[in-house]
């Protein structure tokens, strides 16, 4: 681990300054995580009421390298767990107390995922920033998320804002969109059961325009096969892995299908 500075104040906080932490074993290997900034704020005065209040959280510029092995299994990162750590004793008794963040954000930050394995899907996430607001265990609080998402010339832009519920395991997408070159899809909806082994979805998307060209990084066409016309329309998907409604209304060129049906037993 290599630290530029470290300072703690009443009304500062604690602040850290050129963080890195380096590959296995040395920085020789190079570096597995940086970041220029991290700041944390927390309000005394409710600690002698139980009460975690922390007034800000913001990491500036941080960097991380994923590195998947050319097995395909293990990563950079495996090394840091072990199937045969002993658990932590779970105690009989939680102490109680109320957890508020006020203010939580990630500015331009970068993950870098490096494939050495025989699938070859390097990507890069950069830039992403994250702004959560009144982070609560048990009431909703709010999501704002921006990034940009890189491979094999290909740069989707993806955002949205909403609220999620770690209580009772729900996310609502509020607004959020999608863009690469020409393409662009808006999405809104809801994700449910998210603690559960049976998660449900309730998602709208509105496709003013999509090329499937845009996304082959990601989606690749099979050989031979060129599809010049851009997809419009709209669709509605709802439901879980049981039992998955789907409604479009989609036009390809001249081509237009309206459908409504139902998959079951998705696995």
């Amino acid at each position: 681990v290599d630290l530029g500075s470290v300072s703690v104040g009443i009304l500062s906080g604690l602040q850290m300054s050129h963080l890195k932490i380096s590959e296995s074993p040395t920085f020789s290997k190079g570096t597995f995580l940086s970041s220029d900034q991290f700041s944390l704020k927390i309000a005394l005065v409710p600690l002698l009421f139980h009460k975690v209040i922390v007034r800000q959280i913001v990491l500036k510029q941080p960097e991380v390298f994923i590195i998947r092995n050319a097995d395909g299994k293990t990563f950079n990162f495996s090394d840091l767990t072990s199937s045969t750590t002993a658990s932590a004793p779970q105690a009989k008794e939680s102490l109680p107390f109320l957890l508020l963040i006020s203010r939580a954000e990630i500015q331009k930050g970068a993950i870098h995922f490096v494939d050495h394995s025989p699938a070859k899907q390097s990507l890069d996430i950069a830039p992403f920033d994250l702004k959560l607001k009144n982070v609560s265990l048990t009431a909703p609080f709010s999501v704002q998320t921006a990034l940009h998402v890189k491979s094999k010339g290909t740069d989707i832009a993806f955002n949205f804002a909403g609220q999620a519920n770690l209580l009772d395991g729900t996310f609502t997408i509020q607004q959020g969109g999608l863009a690469a070159r020409d393409s662009k899809v808006l999405f809104s909806g809801t994700l449910s059961r998210l603690k559960t082994e049976e998660p449900a979805v309730n998602l709208k998307m509105d496709i003013p325009k999509l090329l499937l060209e845009d996304f082959a990084a990601f989606v690749p066409m099979p050989a031979g096969m060129a599809i010049k016309n851009p997809l419009k329309g709209t669709l509605s998907v709802e439901g879980d892995q049981k039992s998955m409604e789907l409604q479009s209304q989609l036009s390809l060129g001249a081509l237009r299908l309206d459908s409504r049906g139902k998959v079951q037993n998705v696995t």
